[in-house]
């Protein structure tokens, strides 16, 4: 009985050790204080999915930047108190081209991104979850 304890005991610490191995880390970094400002005020002004009609009714929270290329990002959208029962919480993810400033390129509360971003960074922003169709 000894043998087959220590036998499923290493069988599951190997299955722990590969799972760990398997998954991928996620290394996005905080945005600094400058970028946070200037996300949130490119998501409070973006036609995308009629966030600008709507910038009274949420909060952007949890923005984040990729380790894997700091040009991409994504933030929460998050409804204020009042708004709570009429507006759908989300998130967004943004690009920053080379001269410009950071640009909403999608949003949503499900696949965001996933069309539109390359794979390894939604993954590193801790997005991923994107079907092998619709990764980049």
């Amino acid at each position: 009985m000894r043998i087959r304890t220590r036998h499923l005991a290493a069988c599951v610490a190997a299955l722990a050790v590969a799972g760990a191995a398997a998954t991928t880390a996620s290394a996005d970094r905080a945005a600094t204080p400058a970028q946070k400002t200037q996300i949130t005020k490119a998501v409070k002004a973006s036609p995308v999915a009629g966030l600008r009609s709507v910038r009274d009714r949420f909060n952007v929270t949890g923005v984040r930047v990729s380790t894997v290329s700091n040009a991409w990002a994504t933030a929460r959208v998050v409804a204020k108190p009042r708004y709570r029962n009429t507006f759908q919480a989300g998130y967004v993810v943004l690009v920053r081209p080379p001269a410009g400033a950071w640009v909403v390129v999608d949003a949503g509360s499900a696949l965001v991104g996933c069309s539109v971003a390359p794979y390894r960074v939604l993954t590193d922003l801790g997005i991923g979850g994107c079907p092998p169709g619709e990764r980049l």
